[in-house]
């Protein structure tokens, strides 16, 4: 629309297209590698460290990078300077996503425990249940954090030569 302002030019030097797609397809590992590392240790033949590592990231790492995390760069890209600390954030926020709204969009069983501790009852959940659900998204968040990070290192660090502040003689 004519007169209309456009939003801020915000933006750092144009990133390489081809790194933002292979950190679109790398980060989500990250997260998925950290969560599988105890598959190593646990003595359980569980299906083995790579197995686990695929599970994670096709049911939980790959679904919310492309319902959350693309449209979310697209929109941010506009907006915010690819930082870290705004790359790091989205990506907890993009992990966390989809499980609040799960969360929140169904209703709680009748009646669930937890190492003997009641987290619902009479499709209510308790005040245990309530902060189960806050632990879970709090280290999901965490993981959307390390993705994130992730994202950053393969697809927005510069590297080579960074220019280096020189401090005046005394």
């Amino acid at each position: 629309m004519p007169g209309a302002p456009s939003p801020p030019d915000r933006t750092a030097p144009k990133l390489s297209r081809r790194r933002l797609v292979l950190a679109f397809i790398l980060a989500p590992l990250a997260p998925a590698l950290l969560i599988s590392l105890p598959t190593l240790f646990d003595g359980l033949d569980n299906g083995g460290l790579l197995k686990t590592v695929a599970m994670f990231a096709l049911f939980g790492g790959y679904p919310a990078t492309l319902i959350f995390g693309v449209p979310a760069f697209l929109i941010l890209k506009r907006w915010v300077r690819p930082r870290l600390v705004w790359i790091m954030l989205t990506g907890g926020l993009v992990a966390a996503a989809p499980v609040a709204l799960s969360l929140l969009l169904t209703r709680p069983p009748e009646f669930a425990s937890i190492d003997g501790q009641v987290i619902a009852q009479a499709g209510r959940l308790t005040k245990a249940g309530w902060i189960q659900h806050l632990y879970m998204l709090g280290a999901i968040f965490t993981l959307g954090v390390i993705g994130g990070l992730a994202f950053w290192i393969v697809g927005v660090r510069r590297f080579g030569r960074e220019p280096t502040a020189t401090l005046p003689a005394p």
